[in-house]
């Protein structure tokens, strides 16, 4: 396992490669739905300078339907203790002062181990993703390239240039229609992307998922 965290201009990566093949004993469940939109309360977090991303996921996951609970709000506190809860369960570095990175696997068994979640599942490839996406919104991490630092006119990221680490984002929504549009939020504030959130076509999003890309589903339940 292992893309440390790395900094590019303001945004700090910091996923790891995390698989586990008992995960696979542990499907997420699937639904049918030509497009869905999970809608995302309250603002967008802000990992800053910190390797934060799978706990800055995991926060934002929970305040996104259907599972958001009216009155929660979540800060950038809340997802560095869930951060450095995440960091002690994998053997460390321990945040702070340490900045391993984590891996969507990780901060799940972390998020559980608080009490954030009940459990959580996983989605294997994308006709799996596009299954699960029908149920609920969950965490995606993948490779990520130069070009996805810098979305498109339209919001859109795409492959171009170097690998330089990798990352955790939400899946909020999915659209089957032309070459298909996935809707994910990221953990740079606002003024990133569309207030926060992007898009990839599903070319993209299945090149990543076969690159070491992963998706956890988180679940109340």
């Amino acid at each position: 396992m292992g893309v440390m965290p790395l900094v590019l201009g303001d945004h700090l990566l910091g996923r790891r490669v995390d698989h586990d093949e008992r995960s696979r004993a542990f499907p997420a469940p699937t639904a049918t739905a030509k497009v869905v939109s999970w809608r995302h309360y309250g603002g967008v977090l802000d990992q800053g300078d910190v390797g934060s991303c799978t706990a800055n996921a995991l926060e934002q996951w929970r305040m996104t339907a259907p599972g958001f609970a009216k009155g929660l709000r979540v800060t950038e506190a809340d997802a560095l203790a869930l951060y450095h809860a995440e960091t002690i369960l994998q053997g460390g570095p321990v945040y702070p002062p340490g900045d391993p990175g984590g891996s969507g696997l990780a901060v799940c068994k972390a998020a559980r181990q608080a009490g954030l979640i009940k459990s959580f599942t996983h989605a294997f490839g994308l006709e799996h993703a596009i299954g699960a996406i029908a149920k609920g919104p969950f965490l995606v991490g993948t490779d990520w390239y130069d070009e996805m630092f810098t979305p498109d006119a339209g919001h859109h990221v795409h492959l171009g240039g170097r690998v330089v680490g990798g990352h955790e984002y939400v899946c909020t929504g999915y659209d089957q229609r032309g070459a298909g549009r996935w809707r994910f939020l990221n953990s740079w504030g606002a003024s990133w992307g569309m207030s926060g959130a992007f898009y990839m076509d599903t070319a993209t999003f299945d090149q990543l998922l076969r690159q070491d890309g992963d998706v956890t589903v988180p679940s109340l339940v």
